[in-house]
């Protein structure tokens, strides 16, 4: 998994009509957006933000933060019920 190192400009983009934007092409290829890539898009910021990332970006990161959930768990005594 990579290192988070915080947010990145890499431009602007104007929204259609039709409300699609284009991702700018330096955007792409540091991130490897290709044609027919599905994208997950979210709030980011507080709501201030719109993010897209990569539908392997999110399985990636929902295995990682599962794998910290299990490690916890594992570390840490259960209470008594």
């Amino acid at each position: 998994m990579r290192k988070f190192m915080g947010p990145k400009i890499y431009g602007t983009v104007t929204m259609g009509k039709r409300g699609q934007v284009i991702v700018p092409v330096e955007a792409r290829k540091e991130l490897g957006i290709k044609p027919k890539d599905k994208l997950i898009v979210c709030s980011g910021h507080g709501h201030n933000a719109v993010v897209f990332m990569p539908i392997e970006s999110m399985t990636e990161l929902l295995k990682h933060i599962t794998e910290i959930k299990t490690k916890i768990e594992t570390e840490i005594p259960k209470k008594k019920r």
